[in-house]
């Protein structure tokens, strides 16, 4: 594998048709995609968390952003991190990163008001520093 997989997934009750992507991380063993749980009531996008897999371990399963505001995700430059967006307890979207075996989970950013939305993440290439746009 020498790139993200894309699959596309088919609506059987209403024939539309989307793409799932798996962001595979630098070394290709782990794989990162958002997972469509509906629509939520107090802001108007889609509810969205994220799952790690990894290709070697088929029991492996990680889910992140479990407040449902995975909008944008990257990994670092070695793959030792994922740096997701997510909602925190009042609903306001965060920047947070997680290990990739899931054991260390930190907030980045400590917005007090509405950002808006997070959709592009970015390393630099020693992985110190990460960029982000709103939109």
């Amino acid at each position: 594998m020498h790139g993200n997989v894309v699959e596309e997934l088919n609506n059987e009750q209403d024939g539309s048709a989307h793409f799932q992507v798996t962001l595979l991380s630098p070394n290709s063993e782990l794989g990162a995609q958002e997972v469509f749980l509906g629509q939520q009531n107090d802001v108007e996008v889609e509810y969205l968390t994220l799952e790690i897999l990894n290709r070697f371990d088929p029991d492996f399963q990680l889910t992140l952003a479990p407040n449902g505001g995975a909008y944008a995700y990257a990994w670092s430059p070695e793959g030792d991190w994922l740096a997701y967006s997510d909602f925190d307890e009042n609903k306001i979207l965060q920047v947070y990163r997680a290990s990739s075996d899931g054991r260390r989970i930190e907030q980045l950013t400590f917005h007090d008001a509405d950002p808006g939305v997070i959709d592009i993440l970015s390393w630099s290439p020693d992985s110190q520093t990460l960029a982000y746009a709103t939109q």
